[in-house]
């Protein structure tokens, strides 16, 4: 208690800078507080799962293009042949995941929800819980599994087991049973799921899950035992040229466990954020232990007394972490109620939903007791082990000014804090370039002003009669029918061929299916030829990527095959970003939409006036037509903003992240220059004495911050070029960092520490000189 007393008694004693150093290792391990938060998020993806080791999924890999593609479906045929064929395997599943909402009423009540299609076998691999009933039976149809909230917003409180529910206008299914709420950090998500026998009523299509080339298909399988995996990998690897020996479809098997992180190459995003941690934590140190060497004199001087008192270096190495791990601790304890306080609107800024709670498992646990150990024994390391060498006579004897080699120490975590911070800027500097191109790319099509509405019931046969209606009024300009929206523009199909091929070339094309008033609507570029018109049957207009993967000087009376069916190149349009934004844009083939299934949604482009009016009209129009579905308009560019929504999370962690760094960096270099003002009072008393100037002074307190300040720069500005162009080669579409960026953030970052150096140089060199004798 003695001890406790004392160092409380000595904090009070130099009570601005020890805050000041308190409050930049706790500011530091806020920062490092919330990264681990989101750290340990991510990595906890699907692990709730009790089976998480023995779960593995199937991808099928399409070759034959300039590279593979990995899709994360496979053919629906897979998982029956390999829980079949392979003893290793205990369970398979096939789940058709919940991209798109669908209708479930239930006595009047109508709401769109994110169903997903699976075999009920998916309860047995994952675990999901049940709140009421169970899965249901395996052979039967006409089922139902829905969640909590949408038990809730159907039903009420009660318990809707045995219910029925009306499945998009389509069929009665009965509720077998309800799971709680899927957690926020699973890769699997639905609302509602249906086996997907009920897909061969929707697709009107009896073979439908029985094929071996539509990849729609998301494949789980449970092995009897995780050693197995490799055993499972080898063999799915050929399964389908068993079937068809020509296909340039194989499979690959992944642990279900590492998807989220590294088949979704979300560990990209882990390891940056890490890294970040990691140079904040240690620039809040360092700048800790820089104020620790500005007090060594004092310190030194307290241990020659204790040595001459018959202490050894035990017992002052013993003092020296006392102090350290109680000042480590208040600024822990602080870091802790600041995050926990914060955490709901660090949530809102990322759209994450992380809980306090995850800090109950013992991993974070033990993580935090780590980061907090080393926090104390780097910060106590320095005075603990080299100023307690000094023996009583040299102890008393030391002065500020007799330790110019400690100041060689000091100086060098001065540079090292500045190359960090200079890092980290620029880096945010990078970064935030890089999203707001992606957010400004010229697309190669408008999604401005951009209605689209997704056609469910009469709205797809009669898609046409809509279109009709809706060109009445004055305030829309154009519409179009899609398969798909532009950004999730799927079917990747292979079998084209054309005169001249290399065999050995077998391209991966897209195909989007429209209305032949997609150019006008979307305001796409026709660079060749002319686009197809109505009812045109047998017809293609292909991007310039797929025109010059065919290689042809002109394309007109020319046509293209795919497997068995010829098609006439119509036209050949500009390139345009579709489905990802920063890739390399793909081949894509666009057919008319003659089928019903074509008909998913209408994009409509309106005006800018009477906006609210016009989507009156847009809904009214469309209830004419179909009445049992709710009308969900939405606007194309919120859809791009979603898909950007990871590089603008990325964004704006790191802005934050960036600006805890400079607060850490700011409050460090405050209290290190009070603590060396403080050292140099008859000096600077002297020197005012004999006339000099405030302002020469000042200088004289700045040079050598800003030395370091350059040194660093020669250090940061080249391995942040290296390390950020080796991040920007993620991106087909990047900037190109000028050497601007990186001298803005050395400049920005040095002229920061010369303003706070300067603020508490001026306040230490206006003070009366004979005031600082008198003290010396």
């Amino acid at each position: 208690m003695k001890t406790i007393n004392y160092i409380f008694r000595k904090l009070q004693k130099d009570k601005v800078p020890n805050y000041l150093g308190i409050a930049g290792l706790a500011t530091g391990l806020v920062c490092v507080l919330y990264i681990f938060f989101w750290v340990t998020n991510e990595i906890n993806y699907d692990r709730f799962h009790e089976n998480i080791d023995e779960i593995f999924v199937v991808h099928a890999i399409l070759e034959g293009g300039d590279e593979p593609i990995i899709f994360q479906g496979a053919p629906p045929a897979v998982a029956g042949a390999i829980e079949n064929e392979y003893a290793q395997v205990s369970k398979t599943a096939r789940m058709m995941p919940a991209f798109a909402e669908w209708m479930l009423s239930h006595n009047g009540e109508k709401q769109m929800r994110y169903t997903a299609f699976a075999d009920y076998s998916i309860f047995d691999i994952f675990s999901f819980e049940f709140i009421y009933g169970s899965p249901g039976e395996p052979t039967v149809r006409n089922q139902i599994v829905i969640t909590e909230s949408t038990s809730v917003s159907l039903f009420g409180d009660k318990n809707p087991v045995g219910e029925i529910i009306n499945f998009n206008n389509m069929e009665n299914v009965v509720v077998s049973g309800v799971i709680k709420d899927i957690p926020h950090n699973s890769s699997i998500q639905f609302q509602a799921l249906i086996p997907l026998e009920i897909l061969t009523i929707v697709f009107d299509n009896d073979n439908f899950l029985n094929t071996w080339y539509n990849n729609a298909f998301m494949t789980f399988g449970l092995l009897n035992d995780a050693n197995n995996f490799p055993i499972i990998d080898e063999a799915v690897k050929n399964r389908i040229q068993q079937v068809y020996p020509d296909s340039t479809n194989f499979l690959r098997a992944y642990k279900f466990k590492n998807a989220w992180l590294y088949e979704m190459n979300n560990i990209r995003n882990i390891r940056i954020f890490s890294f970040i941690g990691i140079l904040i934590l240690l620039t809040a140190i360092l700048n800790f232990i820089n104020l620790n060497t500005a007090r060594s004199a004092r310190q030194i001087k307290e241990n020659g007394i204790r040595k001459s008192l018959g202490a050894v270096k035990s017992n002052l190495v013993k003092i020296v972490y006392s102090e350290i791990s109680v000042v480590c601790l208040i600024a822990f304890f602080i870091a802790l109620v600041v995050t926990i306080i914060g955490l709901p609107s660090f949530n809102q800024l990322i759209n994450k939903e992380i809980s306090i709670t995850t800090l109950l498992n013992w991993q974070p646990l033990i993580i935090l007791g780590i980061i907090l150990v080393l926090t104390i024994a780097l910060s106590g390391l320095y005075p603990a082990l080299i100023l307690s060498d000094y023996s009583p006579v040299q102890s008393l004897r030391t002065t500020y000014q007799s330790m110019k080699n400690r100041g060689i120490l000091r100086n060098t975590l001065i540079i090292t804090i500045f190359a960090m911070s200079i890092a980290l800027l620029s880096s945010t500097f990078v970064i935030n370039s890089q999203i707001s191109h992606l957010q400004k790319l010229d697309l190669g099509f408008t999604k401005d002003h951009i209605v689209y509405l997704r056609l469910n019931g009469q709205l797809q046969s009669q898609a046409s009669t809509l279109q009709n209606e809706l060109t009445r009024n004055p305030n829309i300009q154009s519409t179009t029918i899609l398969s798909n929206l532009p950004n999730a523009i799927g079917n990747n199909g292979e079998g084209w061929n054309w005169e001249n091929r290399n065999i050995e070339f077998r391209p991966l094309v897209y195909n989007w299916y429209v209305s032949p008033d997609l150019l006008n609507t979307l305001e796409i570029e026709l660079k060749e030829g002319e686009f197809f018109r109505e009812n045109q049957q047998n017809a293609v207009v292909i991007n310039r990527t797929f025109a010059r993967m065919i290689g042809w000087d002109s394309f007109q009376g020319k046509s293209i095959t795919n497997w068995d069916n010829s098609y006439e190149i119509m036209g050949v349009v500009e390139d345009f970003h579709f489905n990802n934004i920063g890739t390399a844009t793909d081949p894509i083939a666009i057919f008319p939409a003659a089928r019903d299934w074509d008909a998913n949604f209408i994009a409509i482009k309106t005006t800018s006036q009477n906006i609210s009016e016009t989507l009156n009209f847009i809904r009214e129009a469309a209830i004419g037509i179909e009445p049992a579905f709710p009308i969900q308009l939405s606007f194309l560019d919120d859809e791009y903003k979603v898909m950007l929504e990871p590089e603008n999370n990325l964004k704006t962690l790191i802005s934050i992240f960036t600006l805890f760094a400079i607060i850490v960096l700011t409050l460090g270099l405050t209290g290190l220059i009070m603590f060396m003002a403080e050292q140099k009072t008859k000096e600077i008393g002297i020197r005012k004495s004999l006339g000099e100037e405030t302002g020469s002074i000042i200088l004289r307190l700045l040079k050598p911050f800003f030395m370091a300040g350059l040194i660093s720069s020669l250090i940061a500005i080249p391995l942040s070029w290296y390390a950020m162009s080796k991040w920007l080669e993620n991106y087909a579409q990047r900037i190109t960092p000028g050497a601007d960026t990186f001298f803005i953030a050395a400049i920005s970052t040095i002229l920061l520490a010369i303003i706070t150096v300067s603020i508490q140089s001026w306040n230490a060199a206006r003070k009366n000189p004979i005031h600082a004798l008198r003290n010396e």
